[in-house]
C-alpha cells in the first residue's frame, strides 16, 4: 500500500512538475503572443504608414504628371508661333528681295531714262544751236534781200 501511496505521491509530483512547466511554458506563450502581437500591430502601421506615403507619392506624381503635360502644350503652342513667325519672316525676306529687285530695275530704268533725256537734251541745244544759225542765215538773206529789192 506504501508503495502505491509512494507512487501515486510520485505521480502527483511528477504532475505538479508538468503542470508547472506547463504553466511556465503557458507564461511564455503569452509573452511571445503579446510580443508578436505588439510586433504585428508596429508591422501594420508601418504599412500603413507606407501605404499613406505611397498614396502621397502617387499624387504628386500625378501632380506632376499634370504640370508636364500643361508645359508640353505650351511649348507646342510656342513652337507653333515660333513656326509661324518663322514663316512670316521668311515672306517678309522674300518680298523684301524682290522690293529690291524692283528698286534696281527702276533704278537702271531711271538712269537709263535719264541718259535717254541727257541725249535729248543734248540733240536738242543742237538743234536750237542749228535753228539760230539757220534764223541767222534766213536774216542775212532777208536783209540780202531787202537791200536787192532796194
Amino acid at each position: 500500500k506504501k508503495r502505491v501511496e509512494q507512487s501515486i505521491d510520485s505521480l502527483k509530483e511528477e504532475i505538479d512538475s508538468y503542470k508547472a512547466e506547463l504553466a511556465s511554458k503557458d507564461s511564455k506563450f503569452e509573452s511571445c503572443s503579446s510580443e508578436m502581437e505588439t510586433k504585428m500591430k508596429e508591422k501594420d502601421m508601418t504599412v500603413f504608414e507606407l501605404k499613406s506615403k505611397i498614396d502621397e507619392l502617387h499624387s504628386k506624381i500625378a501632380a506632376k504628371d499634370e504640370n508636364i503635360q500643361k508645359i508640353s502644350e505650351e511649348l507646342t503652342e510656342q513652337a507653333e508661333r515660333i513656326q509661324t513667325l518663322y514663316n512670316t519672316n521668311l515672306r517678309a525676306e522674300k518680298e523684301k528681295e524682290c522690293a529690291e529687285e524692283d528698286l534696281k530695275t527702276k533704278e537702271k530704268r531711271r538712269m537709263q531714262a535719264d541718259h535717254e533725256h541727257q541725249a535729248l537734251m543734248t540733240k536738242l541745244e543742237r538743234s536750237h544751236a542749228e535753228n539760230a544759225e539757220l534764223q541767222s542765215e534766213v536774216a542775212e538773206l532777208a536783209a540780202g534781200q531787202q537791200s536787192l529789192e532796194d
